[in-house]
């Protein structure tokens, strides 16, 4: 029994740990993930959605419009996904002058909190998620980085729970031909 209790008190102190260590930095890390500067204007995008176990779920692609004015930013995502189905979400940034940013979109259940840290950008929020013609409430956690001032690579764990249903993988550009969507 007192092995058992040992064991579980170490588990317990390294969980603690571990869960108490910071988040890594990046601060020294070029280029700065520039919001305004990379949602301004239009953009491009292409991704795919994965389950839990990896499996190839949905591919789609994007086309994205930026506008900033007075702090406050405006992206219009237009979706296409493989099986011809389309959506449109609409987020809204808003910078409280010492840049930090929040965010919410017309699908969005709560206010992302974004931190940026060097070339990554992190933000997580709960969405109302479509799926089959039924309405799921799930968390999206991203990590958006910046490749170079035109190109960013998205990483999106989409949980319930805290358990991990799937992600969604994204490449994001400025600045070329918008996406054919035939």
């Amino acid at each position: 029994m007192k092995a058992l209790l040992l064991r579980l008190s170490l588990v317990v102190v390294v969980g603690l740990t571990l869960g108490s260590c910071s988040k890594a930095s990046y601060e020294h890390l070029e280029p700065r993930f520039d919001l305004q500067g990379f949602f301004n204007g239009e953009l491009h995008a292409y991704g795919i959605v994965r389950s839990r176990g990896g499996e190839l779920m949905r591919r789609f692609k994007v086309n994205l419009v930026g506008s900033w004015k007075d702090g406050v930013g405006t992206l219009d995502e237009q979706f296409l996904y493989d099986d011809g189905e389309r959506a449109q979400r609409v987020w809204t940034f808003v910078d409280d002058g010492e840049g930090n940013y929040t965010g919410t979109a017309n699908d969005t259940l709560s206010t992302a909190v974004l931190s940026i840290s060097g070339p990554e950008l992190t933000l997580s929020y709960d969405i109302s998620l479509e799926v089959g013609g039924s309405n799921y409430e799930v968390r999206f956690d991203d990590w958006i980085y910046a490749i170079d001032r035109d190109r960013v690579i998205n990483v999106s764990e989409i949980s319930k729970f805290g358990l991990t249903l799937g992600e969604v993988i994204l490449v994001m550009e400025r600045g070329h031909q918008p996406l054919s969507f035939e």
